[in-house]
């Protein structure tokens, strides 16, 4: 009798309590085979795509512009494509190994002239990588 009354209150306690939203914090915007974009993904890219844009001296205004407002067809497009290859890739079962992922990093730092491995650590911060993300993106440019 006991365990009923404790189990009626407890129903009674979790139907009084406020429902538990679900919130959507990201979702998926494009899908090839397995691979999947998201809209945090697409909106950052897009993002740094018209930062560039606005950055870049050598375009007059009106090309800004245009490229500007075709900024999201163009991201979209670039997003396709990759998901693409790395779909086509995952089909011929290529993978990268981590010596190609170290070689390609390594690679990196030489082009940007990075010498020790804390100016290297602040440059990927300072671009908005950790350390496993600029990994996994080695990985999939290698692809």
């Amino acid at each position: 009798m006991r365990r009923r009354a404790e189990r009626a209150l407890l129903l009674l306690a979790l139907a009084a309590a406020p429902a538990a939203r679900a919130e959507v914090v990201d979702r998926v915007v494009l899908r090839v085979n397995g691979e999947i974009a998201t809209l945090v993904e697409y909106e950052q890219r897009k993002r740094d795509r018209v930062e560039q844009i606005a950055q870049s001296g050598e375009l007059g205004v009106a090309e800004r512009r245009r490229l500007v407002e075709e900024a999201g067809r163009a991201t979209m497009k670039e997003i396709f494509e990759e998901l693409l290859v790395l779909s086509r890739a995952r089909q011929l079962h290529l993978e990268v190994t981590p010596a190609q992922i170290d070689r390609a990093v390594e690679s990196s730092r030489q082009r940007f002239g990075i010498e020790t491995e804390a100016e290297f650590q602040q440059a990927i911060a300072q671009a908005g990588f950790t350390p496993e993300d600029f990994r996994r993106r080695m990985a999939k440019n290698l692809l």
